[in-house]
Order: structure tokens, then C-alpha cells, then sequence
């Protein structure tokens, strides 16, 4: 799997600010490539993948670029970065991907429920917290006014056997912005391999 605690919902420290780049820890190894080595982009789209799965996640690229891309040693989970080129407010929108294997889950809801057990307890001064479903996908939403006005949403899929993990996070964020994140969340795809 990929380095983090275990249906952990992108973990977050009791009593630490949620940031915008995610930290990951170091017990498993990452192999660490350039970005544009593990995502491509085509027709608008920025796709990405690992070996065991039959698609690639894709979705809108217009407004964001890479940042950082890891797989696992064995190419099966992968963590994907991408910011806003030009911030339609003060801060960026921050997107970021986990795929990897969905152990016993097989539903979206039962992905989100587990990683927001878990990261429940660690969150301080957490508000306007909304559990939903935004198509396929399960929704975890929740903002922290007292630290910079972050707002965070998990849209949890899953797909094959395979959790996918996406989180969107800005700060100094304007209530009346939720429907870009819900258009986002409802942008993203999986299309079939194409075969070699």
C-alpha cells in the first residue's frame, strides 16, 4: 500500500493544522518519479493509473498542473498531487489522489466510513461537517474556520477491487465555491485501458 495509516482518509495529527501538501510517512518506500512520467494528459484530460488496474482515473485538466506523482515499489497504489495554476481566490485548490486496494470494502460508503472513523477523532475545531453522496462517489466535507478557513472534501470511489481517494483543500475558502468542488468531484472518470 501506499505509505499511510490504513484507510486513513489522508492522516492528520491530533492538534495539527490540516496543510495543503499531504505528508506522507516513511515506514513503506516510495519510488518517486516526475510528475508528467506517472500523468499524462490528453484532449483536456489528465489521466493516471497503476499497473493492476484494467482503467485510468481521469479527469478535467483545465486550471491545474502536477505536482508530485509516487507509486509503490511494485507499481499497485499511487499517490498523485496537482494545484491551481492561477488561484481563483487567495489561496489554490489543492486535488490529491490515493489509489490503491480497498481491502474488505467494496463500496464507496463503506471506504468513507472507515477513513473518516478514523479521522474524525484527530481533527480540532472541525465544522459544517456533511456526509453525501455525490454520484458514484462518497462524500466526507467538513471545514476548519479557525485555521486559515480551510475547507477539505473526500470523495471516496471505489472500482475494481481498488479504493480511490480524492481530497480537495483550500484555505480562505468562499462557502458559495462548494459547487466547483462538487462539479469537480462529478468530473472525475475511469476509462478502460487501451490494449497493447
Amino acid at each position: 500500500q501506499v505509505s499511510r495509516e490504513p484507510l486513513g482518509g489522508n492522516n492528520i495529527s491530533k492538534g495539527t493544522c490540516v496543510k495543503f501538501a499531504i505528508v506522507l510517512a516513511t515506514s513503506v518506500f516510495l519510488l518517486s518519479c516526475g510528475s508528467h512520467d506517472l500523468v499524462t494528459k490528453d484532449q483536456g484530460f489528465y489521466k493516471m493509473t497503476v499497473s493492476s488496474v484494467p482503467w485510468l482515473l481521469r479527469f478535467p485538466a483545465e486550471g491545474l498542473e502536477p505536482k508530485e506523482a509516487k507509486l509503490t515499489p511494485d507499481s499497485t497504489s499511487g499517490y498523485f498531487l496537482f494545484s491551481e495554476k492561477k488561484p481563483s481566490s487567495i489561496m489554490p485548490l489543492v486535488v490529491s489522489f490515493y489509489i490503491e486496494p480497498s481491502g474488505n470494502c467494496t463500496t464507496a460508503e463503506c471506504l468513507r466510513d472507515k477513513a473518516w472513523a478514523r479521522l474524525k477523532p484527530t481533527l480540532k475545531g472541525c465544522e459544517d461537517i456533511h456526509l453525501s453522496e455525490i454520484g458514484n462517489a462518497a462524500i466526507v466535507e467538513f471545514s476548519l474556520p479557525a485555521n486559515y478557513l480551510q475547507k477539505h472534501m473526500y470523495a471516496h470511489f471505489y472500482k475494481d477491487g481498488y479504493w480511490i481517494d480524492v481530497h480537495l483543500s483550500q484555505a480562505f475558502f468562499n462557502p458559495e465555491s462548494r459547487g466547483r468542488l462538487v462539479d469537480f468531484v462529478k468530473s472525475v472518470s475511469f476509462k478502460a485501458k487501451e490494449r497493447m
